[in-house]
């Protein structure tokens, strides 16, 4: 049996952490796996470059129906921002993820993604919360916890802290605390496409023959391009 990995992200618009998570999730697909992703809000640029076997199931879609999983509560009501913040994080799994069961939880972003997870009723799975920021400037850390002990028990009910970079880590630490899960893994790259759209593009991938690196990216001082 194909083990089950289920990823849960706010949605897969244009963005670094987006473009990194459609790279897993088709790696893991070509190896037999069975992915499915949960993106929580519209628009997603990124769907059309998954693989057609991965399973994606996006919240504020129509098409995807999850009014049925809470019969006695209405669905405007359940997905108002206020609600998910006073929600526990059990109530907010047995919502978004149902009674379906996977071997492996993976909350790829912060926030709502986090508590989704950090709320499991699978106790079978093995949980992973990715970390791609800078925690000690990220405004929306708290905006679906109410105190940072709140915070702090989401992330002790995963088995491991995926940070993306070493400062990625040290803010984590420095933010929340000293997990013994934590661990450091930095984005995957698809080498192999990069190559093939620059020789497709037709510009030229070396100057002097050496290496032209292009960063995109906002100008924040979060992303560390900048002071």
């Amino acid at each position: 049996m194909n083990r089950k990995i289920l990823f849960v992200t706010p949605s897969l618009t244009v963005g670094g952490m987006e473009k990194t998570l459609v790279t897993i999730a088709n790696f893991l697909a070509k190896r037999n796996y069975s992915v499915t992703i949960i993106l929580l809000y519209l628009p997603n640029d990124y769907i059309d470059e998954l693989d057609k076997n991965i399973c994606v199931k996006v919240v504020s879609d129509p098409r995807f129906s999850i009014k049925s999983r809470i019969p006695f509560i209405r669905r405007k009501y359940y997905d108002s921002e206020l609600y998910k913040k006073a929600a526990s994080p059990e109530e907010l799994y047995r919502y978004y993820v149902g009674k379906e069961n996977y071997d492996v939880e993976v909350a790829f972003f912060r926030g709502h993604s986090v508590k989704i997870i950090s709320g499991s009723t699978n106790k079978k799975s093995t949980k992973i919360a990715w970390v791609h920021s800078d925690y000690r400037y990220c405004k929306g850390l708290m905006a679906y916890f109410r105190s940072d002990e709140e915070l702090k028990k989401a992330y002790l009910k995963f088995n491991k802290i995926v940070c993306v970079s070493n400062q990625a880590k040290d803010a984590f630490i420095e933010r929340i605390g000293n997990l013994s899960s934590i661990s450091v893994c930095y984005n995957m790259i698809n080498i192999n496409r990069i190559n093939q759209l620059a020789s497709e593009s037709g510009y030229p991938i070396k100057h002097n023959n050496k290496p032209i690196i292009i960063s995109v990216c906002r100008l924040v001082s979060v992303k560390g391009l900048i002071g």
